[in-house]
């Protein structure tokens, strides 16, 4: 206990010198950066009036899970998007913690704490690079990100994905003083996304690449990302917050953290408080693609047969706004355990697999 006061303070008045040595510098050479700060991410609907990086308000987490709580702290993946005409500029970012509750040995620091940078122009999104801050997290990290190469002045869209498990306290961006910096135009696709571990992002390499982040680029959608890692259990709380949220399409892929007995108990009043507040909304249900793995093939039929069941009853009453992505075809396509991390997170692979069977579900919804 004694130990870990002396960390806190430690790594606090460390943060605070570091802070106070890179404001003093920005005063010393005003000059050169012209510094704005952004106030949260534009995949966060339930940030409130006060902005931030926590995926929803704390006092709208009132009766949720610890778990719930916990995991809505971190970003995972949240998206920042701006609009510049420089071709250099420079990241200022302060993250809140690096030893936190969700510490997943399957996770390179890349992924858990990293920052994920890209360009998109007209010939599609390219990647720029990874920033991972160091373990002293609470002190201001300073980037240079080199846009393009390309000297001529041109507005360049800039995405910024946060990390998968560490919470964020401040993004600032300095530009040049001759540059601009405007918002993005909100794209006409939403896709809500609520799940375990494994819609949060966890085993990926880095926040562009879970299978939310992928599936944001190949449709070029605002993705909202309630991936609560071992705590989608399919309450009525976060139930009323999803039907709360405008979406053209939504994705549901919780049977992971749930025992068998749970997901029989909620998977149907989940949909139907859902289904209630939202008659037209496309609902795509996801399954596990780590059947005989993270559970026996006997566990997983069953699992997967309260999904259909779910999506039988709507349609017997007349509901043709569902539709299934089997996770296990995914599994099969492939070498077994190619696509996976552990014995059920998906690695890149299997994050772009599943991403991609997902596009082309949401393509053929939207397309009609």
């Amino acid at each position: 206990m004694k130990n870990q006061l002396l960390r806190k303070l430690f790594v606090r008045g460390y943060s605070r010198i570091s802070t106070a040595f890179y404001h003093l510098a920005d005063r010393l050479f005003q000059g050169k950066h012209r510094w704005i700060e952004l106030k949260n991410a534009h995949d966060f609907p339930f940030v409130g009036q006060k902005g931030g990086f926590e995926r929803i308000d704390p006092d709208m987490l009132f009766g949720c899970s610890k778990g719930v709580c916990a995991a809505a702290k971190a970003s995972a993946g949240g998206v920042i998007e701006f609009m510049t005409d420089g071709s250099v500029i420079e990241l200022s970012v302060v993250m809140k913690q690096y030893l936190s509750a969700f510490d997943q040995p399957q996770m390179p620091l890349s992924s858990y704490a990293g920052i994920d940078i890209y360009v998109k122009n007209q010939e599609g999104y390219f990647w720029k690079g990874n920033f991972t801050p160091n373990r002293w997290l609470g002190a201001e990290m300073r980037y240079t990100v080199h846009l393009c190469e390309d000297k001529e002045k041109k507005m360049h869209q800039v995405m910024l994905y946060l990390p998968i498990m560490t919470p964020v306290s401040s993004v600032r961006i300095g530009i040049l003083p001759e540059d601009r910096l405007l918002p993005v135009q909100s794209p006409k696709l939403k896709i809500g996304v609520y799940g375990s571990s494994i819609t949060q992002g966890c085993a990926c390499s880095r926040p562009g690449m879970s299978y939310v982040s992928q599936l944001g680029r190949m449709l070029d959608a605002r993705m909202i990302n309630l991936g609560f890692s071992g705590s989608a259990k399919g309450e009525q709380k976060i139930a009323n917050m999803v039907a709360a949220i405008e979406l053209d399409v939504l994705i549901i892929e919780y049977d992971h953290n749930a025992t068998l007995e749970e997901l029989k108990k909620t998977h149907w009043e989940f949909f139907q408080t859902i289904r209630k507040a939202k008659p037209a909304l496309p609902v795509i249900f996801l399954s596990r693609i780590s059947g005989g793995i993270s559970a026996s093939m006997e566990e997983t039929e069953n699992r997967r047969q309260v999904i259909l069941d779910t999506i039988r009853r709507a349609k017997e009453q007349g509901d043709q706004r569902v539709w299934f992505v089997d996770g296990m075809k995914i599994n099969r396509q492939h070498e077994s355990g190619c696509l996976l991390a552990d014995d059920r997170h998906p690695n890149d692979l299997g994050m772009t697999m599943i991403a991609r069977q997902l596009a082309e579900a949401v393509r053929s919804i939207v397309e009609k």
